[in-house]
């Protein structure tokens, strides 16, 4: 059963109908050719809690898009590119199939009650730099409520997330170990083949960092969003 029909990825005040399918522009603001085939809808299914019991269940079962082609598609396992949970708080960053150019969504979910739902939907800004901190533009998702922000950016093989939430328990993922960077203790390490994790505690809050990208990468990142000269900030 159809659940919802979404017709705005949350990207700011931006949406799917007010762009012009010939033309965007990507994160350093340039206009790019985005001719070829783009998300028109997307759809969050209905799906028992038997196909809901992780982040990654529920984004192969929950969603679906319509493209420009008028086809209809669904995420397999082969498009999740990575998943992170922290507590009941979860991130899944999926490539939506048959698009071109390559499009990524980032997925916020919440367990509810054993069962994992889908409740935020973001459009990554892609571009062909190499990653750096100052490719990250302005924040995907500010929530004053749960006071979580996320920032993203990816190119044609990586996605990696910037997120800030408030501290709370969680359990440790396998292979992570503590290293001081500048006066911080981080904790890094690789949580899946592709996956690398990074986070931190400041104040009352974590910073964590995630990507399919090595561990060294996600490192230098970490060290860069120290920098006075970062354009991301947490207040």
């Amino acid at each position: 059963m159809i659940l919802l029909l979404v017709l705005a990825i949350m990207t700011g005040c931006s949406t799917i109908q007010d762009r012009n399918p010939e033309q965007a522009k990507n994160s350093s603001g340039k206009e790019i050719s985005n001719k070829g085939i783009s998300v028109k809808k997307l759809f969050l299914r209905e799906a028992p809690l038997i196909k809901s019991k992780t982040p990654v269940q529920a984004v192969l079962h929950q969603m679906e898009w319509v493209l420009s082609d008028h086809s209809k598609v669904v995420p397999l396992n082969k498009d999740i590119l990575w998943s992170v949970t922290f507590g009941d708080q979860g991130v899944v960053a999926v490539k939506v199939p048959k698009t071109k150019p390559v499009l990524y969504n980032i997925l916020n979910l919440e367990n509810e009650k054993g069962k994992w739902v889908i409740n935020g939907i973001n459009e990554c800004p892609v571009d062909n730099n190499l990653l750096e901190i100052n490719s990250f533009g302005d924040p995907l998702l500010i929530d004053s409520k749960d006071k979580q922000m996320l920032w993203a950016y990816g190119d044609k093989k990586r996605v990696v997330v910037i997120g800030k939430s408030p501290e709370k328990p969680f359990i440790q993922p396998p292979g992570i170990k503590s290293i001081t960077v500048k006066g911080y203790k981080f904790f890094v390490g690789k949580i899946s083949t592709n996956e690398s994790l990074l986070y931190y505690f400041d104040s009352e809050n974590m910073i964590w960092i995630s990507g399919n990208i090595s561990e060294s990468e996600i490192i230098r990142l970490a060290k860069e969003l120290q920098s006075p000269d970062s354009p991301i900030e947490f207040d």
